[in-house]
C-alpha cells in the first residue's frame, strides 16, 4: 500500500506546478501567449449563458465575482457583473442588441 502511495505522489505531484493554456479551434498549434483561453473558428461562435433578469438575481448572490458575462434575454443584451461603490454585485450592459 505504501509503495502505491509513493508511486502516486512521485508521478502526479509535479503536475501541480504546471502552467496551462487552452485553445479550442481550427489552428490549435498557434496560441497567443497573452491568452489563458483562446477560441478560434471560421464557422462557429461563442454562446454565452442566456438568462432572464430574475434568473440572474437568483443565480448570483453578492459573493459572485465581478467580470461574469451573461446574455440577458429580457433586455436582449450582453451584461457583465461589477462591484458598485458600495461593494455590491451589479450588472451593466456592454453591448445592446435591442432594436426598440
Amino acid at each position: 500500500m505504501v509503495k502505491k502511495e509513493i508511486l502516486f505522489v512521485t508521478l502526479f505531484a509535479p503536475t501541480l506546478f504546471l502552467y496551462s493554456q487552452v485553445k479550442i479551434g481550427d489552428n490549435f498549434m498557434e496560441l497567443s501567449s497573452h491568452a489563458l483561453l483562446e477560441l478560434e473558428s471560421k464557422e462557429k461562435g461563442l454562446l454565452l449563458p442566456r438568462m432572464t433578469t430574475k434568473d440572474m438575481r437568483n443565480a448570483f448572490d453578492n459573493s459572485a465575482p465581478a467580470g461574469l458575462l451573461v446574455f440577458n434575454t429580457d433586455t436582449q443584451d450582453i451584461q457583465f457583473s461589477y462591484r458598485d461603490q458600495m461593494g455590491n454585485l451589479s450588472w451593466r450592459s456592454s453591448i445592446s442588441f435591442n432594436q426598440n
